[in-house]
């Protein structure tokens, strides 16, 4: 017993040593949770958020302005609001309120980005729509030849006319409603040489289109290779359709497949590993598209072996 009160000083100077030291590491861990913390906001650290999100705007308005998207305009403009409320707070010395002001203003200054990035990405697939919907329309006035029958004529005309709404919607920046058109275009010029060998083949090439125009929206501007592999697929499809008004069946065929192919592996590096259902899924759907081009492929083509 007598022992144990010996070493008692010692024992209580150990614990005190250990209070302050978590008293100290407390205070530690409070300044560094930044501005708002228990002692308050730094100015210095304040301002330095204020400057960067200064530089976001300017890069903001630079991206904004080249879309000339209006909802980005309008985003960017709440951001310039709340940014001016940020910097008044600050040179009133209210710190909280300037740095929680000048975050809000970040986030509409990247949603704003955000919104003029997707407004980009929608004008190229749009034009590129409409671009492939005037090279379909000469293509069929070659397939029609110099003495259409009358159907034929009118049919013309009609997708002569989309074409020309397509390109004032382009210039009136309604991406949408190209796009739309563009479409009607196709579907017009597929019925004026509907006699051309190997329809179903012109099938399979809008379906591949369309999976093309799914991959473009879905994948970012900015991932250069995946876009690569998209820009080498529409190629080979728009290679397909000429080999298509050649009569050339088999050559179209294979432009077809390949460029399906490559745009599923694009979508596949985008969008990651898929799981075993998905990967049933793609079985299932590879094996009815097995069947169906057993169908729509002549059997005496090349392409049917």
């Amino acid at each position: 017993m007598r022992l144990w009160f010996r070493h008692l000083p010692q024992a209580i100077a150990t614990a005190g040593a250990v209070c302050v030291l978590l008293a100290c590491s407390g205070v530690a861990v409070v300044r560094a949770q930044g501005p708002g913390g228990p002692i308050g906001p730094d100015p210095t650290q304040v301002r330095a958020e204020l400057e960067r999100t200064d530089q976001l705007l300017q890069r903001a308005h630079e991206v904004v302005q080249a879309s000339g998207n209006p909802r980005a305009v309008e985003q960017l403009q709440f951001a310039r609001q709340s940014q001016d409320v940020a910097w008044n707070q600050f040179n009133l010395a209210r710190y909280r309120i300037a740095f929680d002001a000048t975050l809000r203003a970040r986030d509409q200054a990247e949603r704003a980005i955000r919104l003029a990035q997707q407004q980009g990405d929608q004008e190229q697939h749009a034009r590129r729509a409409v671009e492939d919907a005037s090279r379909a329309l000469e293509r069929t006035q070659q397939c029609a030849g110099d003495a259409p029958s009358e159907n034929q004529r009118r049919m013309l005309e009609l997708a002569q006319q989309q074409v020309g709404q397509a390109q004032e919607a382009l210039q009136q920046m309604r991406w949408e409603v190209a796009l739309g058109l563009a479409q009607q275009v196709l579907n017009t010029v597929r019925l004026v040489c509907s006699q051309q060998p190997c329809p179903r083949v012109g099938e399979m090439l809008d379906d591949v289109q369309r999976l093309y125009d799914r991959a473009a929206h879905d994948v970012p501007s900015d991932d250069a290779r995946t876009r690569d592999i998209l820009d080498r697929a529409h190629e080979l499809v728009d290679r397909g359709r000429e080999a298509l008004q050649r009569g050339a069946c088999d050559a179209a065929f294979m432009q077809a497949r390949q460029a399906r192919d490559m745009i599923l592996r694009a979508l596949r590096s985008h969008e990651g590993e898929p799981d075993a259902a998905a990967v049933d899924r793609a079985i299932d759907a590879t094996a009815a598209f097995i069947e169906t081009v057993t169908q729509r492929v002549p059997a005496e083509s090349g392409a049917a072996r």
